[in-house]
């Protein structure tokens, strides 16, 4: 039977605290991109917003209607396309929208 040594396990237990300290940084510069990616996503859902509820000006400034449609099925595919990220962030992170 092999007897451990004086100190053996303390050695170890500074190894898995230093192990554990470098995980929760990591863990924390995660998360902390994580909100910042989700608030640049969340900025340019609004320009996207912004950019359907200005369809009327565009129709009323001589735009064709077809263009303007065109326009805003970009748009609403931008707007899932951007949704749907944000939601894979806030899963992955269990971030909530006032966490941004």
């Amino acid at each position: 039977m092999r007897i451990p040594r004086p100190g053996h396990y303390r050695v170890h237990d500074d190894v898995d605290d230093a192990g554990n300290d470098a995980r929760d940084a990591a863990r924390v510069a995660d998360l902390e991109q994580a909100r910042s990616l989700r608030r640049e996503l969340a900025a340019e859902r609004r320009q996207v917003m912004d950019r359907i509820g200005n369809r009327s000006d565009i129709i009323r400034d001589g735009y064709s209607t077809s263009r303007v449609i065109a326009d805003m099925h970009r748009a609403e595919d931008d707007l899932a396309r951007l949704d749907a990220m944000i939601a894979r962030i806030d899963q992955r992170f269990a971030l909530q929208p006032d966490d941004t």
